[in-house]
């Protein structure tokens, strides 16, 4: 394939995203919005839910779970972590999750430009996670 013919394609896919954008009701998926409007790919918005899913494990106070899938997400996250010069110790730990917290995964993983109150709001929003938005978007307000 050409390079003319690369560039055609992408801007043929941006145009249909752009259209599948104006077909999403921003009112009942705020998440998916801020999602494909900060161009957060696939494995970044997966990783998320995997760092949030921890998050969540230690605001209900669950013991670690003994799954092959839990096993593998704290070795794949403890990795990504390690490359970023992040510790995952206080994402395996048992303190209640901060919002100072969340937000440098946020920053680290997804950008500095992301605005993480706007993300949390977006998330509880769409009924994703709703006490663990709900708790840090409290924590903000005790910083």
């Amino acid at each position: 394939m050409k390079s003319e013919d690369i560039i055609e394609e992408i801007k043929l896919i941006k145009y249909q995203l752009k259209l599948m954008k104006m077909m999403i009701d921003g009112d009942r998926y705020p998440y998916f919005m801020f999602i494909t409007d900060h161009d957060i790919s696939e494995e970044k918005e997966k990783l998320l839910r995997k760092i949030i899913l921890f998050l969540k494990l230690r605001l209900d106070q669950k013991e670690e779970d003994d799954s092959d899938l839990y096993t593998e997400d704290k070795e794949l996250l403890t990795s990504i972590f390690k490359k970023a010069g992040l510790s995952s110790d206080v994402l395996f730990s048992t303190q209640k999750p901060t919002f100072n917290e969340f937000s440098t995964y946020v920053k680290c993983f997804l950008g500095e430009d992301i605005n993480v109150t706007y993300l949390l709001m977006s998330m509880e929003k769409q009924s994703m996670f709703i006490q663990l938005c709900d708790s840090l978007l409290k924590d903000i307000s005790h910083q």
